[in-house]
């Protein structure tokens, strides 16, 4: 799956979360990985100020699977970490 194709799923994802009307992806901070792409999103008042009173807490970043699945990784985990365990099958529940 290509990024264009990756961030229509994630961009769909986050626009059915709570409160999505303020959500964005910022796609500088997108990344490629051999598990898939991975995005990051927060309110578009945190991307402009990044002030943390401005963002939504424990928002781990989408990686959109190479198959189009959404995997949400656990913010308390770096992304190496998570990326670690999700290879291993090893992710912990709601990551």
């Amino acid at each position: 799956m290509n990024r264009s194709d990756a961030r229509t799923l994630a961009e769909a994802h986050v626009a059915a979360m709570d409160g999505a009307a303020d959500l964005a992806i910022n796609d500088k901070l997108t990344e490629e990985h051999e598990a898939g792409h991975l995005f990051f999103y927060n309110t578009r008042r945190y991307w402009r100020t990044r002030d943390m009173i401005d963002g939504v807490a424990g928002n781990g970043p989408l990686l959109v699977r190479h198959d189009g699945r959404i995997v949400t990784l656990p913010s308390s985990l770096s992304v190496e970490e998570s990326l670690s365990l999700l290879q291993r099958d090893d992710l912990p529940a709601g990551g």
